[in-house]
């Protein structure tokens, strides 16, 4: 372990400039190891980004020197319990975590400690490109487009664009194969103000974009902005449309791709889509959606082969994982989701399905995933005559449902709203034609297991009914279900209503 005074200085070195640029909080002071790290503003998060170098006292005090009163520590899960002394909470921490601190009604309050950084490039090392040695200007002030892209173009097979801590302003940017584009702690690609710099593909607006390409790696702790916010309202000023969709990071037809580290926010809307490939890897990726913009579904996994999401913390307007086949009509299957922690303040925490397109869905595994929010916790949509079978949900814990939020002293906590009760779900499979041409689908061999609800809503298994009989929902075991600390044993305890086109369905120990 490190010394209290080792710790405090590796922080104050490394994070002095981190976030340069970005408001400062008015509502929170935060120490880390004695250590005083920037505490900045994005949407309605405050948040505090830092190298985490081993355990060390964390303490998070108001601005305002009103004493602290209700607060909880989430996920609540890990057991994190703070001491009260006055305005200031504190607690230990004990090993690089994503966590959301509620301190009474304040703005809530984002703390990222991050592992050791892996794979930082070595300065001299034979393919890597610093940013800064091409003139690019990292203040914040001056476009960085062209000089970044021909960086890019320029980078030799197997080479690396290592950017610096600072503040690069830019448009859309093309990766392309055999790169790796390595953002340290304190950079930040940050998508210029000018909507002309962003460009389009199919009618969506993208940032980072790569397509038909091999071995591409996007790394690194920095930050990845897209401004999404300002420059949709301006395409949308600027074609006379109501909604111009895009992406923060679109990749199509990727054979070996890696996201690693990042922080990738405001998006124009998807924050990140990923189409038609294979050997897909995201592991502690951040994503922070504009909660103000409609469809910030945090990602997007399209029609893809061999898929590994781990260690992801998904703050979500919208869907916070979302398999499908929607610009693809190829099989998604051999899925891996663990250990996530998942917000999703007006949808679902993962939807599977909705646009399935492909024959069938199949071998897919989420497990020790924790929901803050979501209004309902797992979907399962089935409208283009596709085959989803073979799913485990596995250690879900799910804290509170965004359209019943309890008033319990902190955050905006808008209370229970009964006329909400029909939209939230726990669970909810659901089966049908999505025109008369279509066909109808199937969902079976799907397992929930190890579920925890604080508050347990409903379950809905539907569908519509064949002519020849057969059931389109079928096979599908609940076991080990919990509301609290009270075991549910039965279809009627878990609150599951059954459709007419259903089979199978039943609780197992």
């Amino acid at each position: 372990m490190l010394h209290r005074f080792s710790i405090s200085f590796l922080l104050l070195w490394t994070c002095g400039s981190l976030l340069a640029g970005e408001p400062a909080s008015s509502t929170f002071r935060v120490e880390v190891g004695g250590a005083s790290l920037p505490v900045t503003r994005y949407e309605d998060l405050d948040c505090v980004h830092f190298p985490f170098t081993g355990p060390a006292e964390v303490v998070i005090a108001r601005l305002d020197g009103q004493p602290v009163g209700a607060h909880r520590i989430r996920p609540e899960r890990l057991g994190y319990r703070g001491t009260v002394a006055g305005a200031a909470l504190s607690f230990q921490l004990d090993r690089p975590r994503t966590l959301i601190v509620n301190i009474d009604k304040l703005r809530k309050l984002l703390l990222i400690a991050e592992p050791p950084a892996s794979g930082k490039p070595q300065a001299g090392t034979p393919g890597v490109v610093d940013l800064l040695s091409l003139g690019a200007d990292p203040t914040g002030v001056s476009d960085n487009t062209a000089t970044i892209q021909k960086a890019i173009d320029a980078l030799p097979k197997g080479g690396t664009l290592y950017v610096p801590p600072g503040r690069y302003l830019t448009g859309s940017l093309q990766l392309k194969s055999d790169m790796t584009l390595y953002l340290d702690q304190g950079a930040m690609l940050k998508g210029s103000a000018d909507p002309d710099l962003h460009r389009m593909q199919k009618s969506y607006l993208y940032f980072l974009r790569g397509e038909d390409l091999v071995n591409v790696r996007i790394a690194g702790p920095g930050i990845i902005d897209a401004n999404g916010g300002a420059i949709r309202k301006a395409w949308e000023a600027k074609l006379g449309q109501r909604k111009v969709p895009g992406r923060a990071v679109l990749f199509v037809k990727v054979r070996g791709l890696e996201i690693r580290d990042v922080t990738i926010r405001d998006s124009y809307s998807w924050n990140v889509h990923i189409v038609e490939s294979d050997r897909v890897v995201i592991d502690n990726v951040k994503v922070l959606s504009n909660l103000a913009h409609g469809n910030g579904d945090g990602l997007d996994i399209d029609g893809c082969v061999d898929v590994k999401i781990a260690n992801c913390f998904l703050y979500c307007e919208d869907d916070a994982i979302s398999p499908k086949a929607s610009w693809s009509n190829r099989t998604p299957e051999n899925y891996r989701v663990r250990d996530c922690v998942l917000w999703s303040q007006n949808a679902t925490a993962i939807r599977l399905g909705d646009e399935t397109n492909a024959p069938a869905f199949r071998d897919m595994t989420f497990e020790n995933i924790d929901c803050l929010r979501a209004q309902t916790m797992l979907r399962i949509y089935n409208y283009d005559g596709a085959d989803l079978h073979h799913i485990v949900f596995r250690n879900f814990w799910l804290e509170e449902y965004s359209l019943d939020v309890q008033d319990l002293g902190y955050e905006e906590s808008p209370g229970t709203n009964p006329a909400n009760e029909g939209t939230t779900s726990l669970l909810h499979i659901y089966v049908k034609k999505r025109s008369e041409k279509s066909k109808l689908g199937a969902v079976h061999d799907v397992l929930l297991e190890n579920i925890h609800s604080q508050s347990l809503a409903k379950s809905r298994l539907s569908g519509t009914p064949r002519e020849d009989g057969t059931k389109g929902i079928r096979k599908v075991t609940f076991k080990e279900f919990w509301e609290g600390e009270r075991s549910l044993r039965s279809l009627e305890e878990i609150r599951v209503k059954l459709g007419d086109d259903s089979a199978e369905i039943g609780v197992t120990e």
